[in-house]
């Protein structure tokens, strides 16, 4: 029985590495923290009887962002990484199977996430206790979460069994995930107002355009939906359910099939590589001895421009979203709906993660690839300082992002102005987001250097400079930690890049600034 061969050598290379158990230590200490806080900012604040809902939907969609991201730097890469190091030719010498390979590598990445989010079911539970939620609401909330993981492992490993390169994975992963995420919400949204204007006919079974999603699951699975339609939601649990167990058995029958050069399935994949291929090389452009004189590393900074163009996108999206607004408001001559604020706050929420998505990604990318490369060592025998190649690295994240950054945050105070007035809510996300990009600047380049895995380094940098704030911004507390990583971040990269690439030192562990 070789079923279980995969799946045993990936927890033995799991259990040897100590951030497995730093994972589950870690997610319990950091939900526990996250609710001292949070209770503690609702006692003050006065609004003790929803203390409990308040509670239970912070760490409930907290769980639920995990459960997405888990897909995209656990699983992304699993089977990608193999091909890239020739072991996967090796392993289907063997009498392993596409399906046991893939069985393998997702009970290797999923154990550990899966303990990392039970780890956080019992602090959830606190808020049953404290009332505003009822006991099937809780349970409810259980089952999608561990559904949303399983479907977001299943489609990284469906994406990484017909991709090579870790970016074009990763960068797929995330427009799939994006599309089952927020677009089939959105699009049964705006079906669902469209029959009821009278302009789709009557009949049509809009409720299971977004069954597929796990997003759509978990708004469903809320007490007032589910009270409404209860067999709306387990139709969709199961449908969404079902959907993982086909990307998984699509990547079992695709990796078979490509992991030989020039398979049948690299032909599905050559419409990917050529697109990514159209944003990483952008446009030429002539670098005269001025400008490399200035930044030597530019022109390697420079090659790719995918992530401004989704930074872009995602900022124009935000853009049309409150300029809709504005219009609305101006011919009505009232504000909007409640429905248009929930759907502008949720437009702004998921561009806003995309935009720290993407700089987590840059900031990390180029020192991770040139560390394992050891382009990075080659640098440093050049006349090269420290001090260019980190300032080279601030200069290139900053050309990049800083112009979406500002539109992001100019329309967000914007619609929120034009919906009703701008609150405090609205200024601080666009202040935290401002301070959120500072800090990861830092942070990734250090973290980069530190990890081993460029995809660990990411979701590090996403998680301590860009969701733990944005969860934290409601209590004014997510102002304070990008700073103080920065500061951090900061006084780590006052090593010598040698001495960081001589020994990788834990990223808390206290090194003496340089002299």
């Amino acid at each position: 029985m070789t079923l279980l061969t995969v799946a045993q050598r990936e927890l033995l290379a799991a259990a040897r590495r100590p951030a497995t158990f730093r994972v589950r230590i870690g997610s319990a200490l950091l939900a526990a923290v996250f609710a001292v806080v949070v209770l503690v900012f609702i006692t003050v604040s006065g609004a003790g009887r929803q203390s409990g809902q308040f509670l239970f939907s912070a760490l409930w969609w907290g769980v639920q962002w995990f459960a997405i991201l888990a897909g995209t730097f656990l699983t992304a890469d699993a089977i990608s990484e193999e091909r890239r190091d020739g072991t996967l030719g090796l392993l289907f010498l063997t009498d392993i199977d596409g399906f046991e390979l893939v069985v393998g590598k997702f009970l290797g990445a999923g154990l550990n996430a899966a303990y990392g989010m039970a780890a956080v079911f019992p602090i959830m539970a606190t808020a049953w206790f404290l009332g505003g939620i009822t006991n099937g609401e809780f349970w409810r909330a259980l089952l999608v979460s561990l559904n949303t993981l399983f479907v977001s492992l299943a489609l990284g490993l469906c994406v990484s069994a017909v991709s090579r390169e870790q970016n074009r994975a990763v960068g797929i992963t995330v427009a799939i995930q994006l599309l089952v995420q927020l677009a089939l919400p959105a699009g049964a949204t705006l079906a669902r107002a469209l029959a009821a204007s009278g302009r789709l006919p009557a009949g049509l079974p809009l409720d299971a355009i977004d069954w597929i999603s796990p997003a759509g699951v978990a708004l469903r699975s809320r007490e007032f939906a589910y009270a409404r339609a209860p067999g709306d939601f387990w139709g969709a649990l199961g449908t969404s359910h079902a959907a993982g167990w086909f990307l998984l058995a699509g990547a079992g029958f695709l990796v078979v099939r490509s992991w030989r050069e020039g398979g049948a399935p690299n032909r599905i994949g050559a419409v990917f590589s050529r697109i990514a291929t159209r944003l990483e090389q952008g446009r030429p452009h002539r670098w005269t001895p001025p400008e490399v004189d200035r930044n030597p590393l530019a022109a390697l900074f420079r090659r790719g421009r995918g992530s401004a163009l989704l930074a872009w996108i995602a900022a124009g999206i935000v853009a049309v979203a409150a300029i809709g607004i504005v219009v609305s408001a101006t011919l009505s001559g009232a504000a909007y709906t409640r429905a248009q604020t929930a759907t502008f706050s949720a437009v702004t929420g998921v561009m806003f993660t995309l935009f720290r998505a993407l700089v987590a990604w840059e900031a990390t990318a180029f020192f991770g690839e040139a560390r394992r490369t050891g382009a990075l060592e080659l640098a440093l025998t050049t006349p090269l300082t420290d001090d260019a190649i980190r300032s080279g690295h601030s200069r290139h994240l900053r050309s990049m992002f800083l112009g979406p950054l500002g539109v992001l945050c100019c329309m967000n105070v914007l619609g929120a102005m034009a919906g009703g007035g701008l609150g405090p809510l609205e200024v601080i996300a666009s202040v935290g987001l401002l301070l959120q990009f500072w800090s990861m600047i830092s942070v990734g380049a250090w973290l980069s250097l530190a990890e081993r895995r460029t995809l660990v380094a990411t979701a590090k940098t996403l998680a301590f400079c860009g969701l733990l704030p944005a969860l934290l911004g409601y209590c004014c507390i997510g102002l304070v930690i990008p700073p103080i990583l920065r500061f951090w971040a900061d006084g780590k990269l006052r090593m010598p890049l040698r001495q960081i690439l001589a020994g990788a030192r834990a990223p808390w562990q206290i090194v003496a600034p340089r002299p």
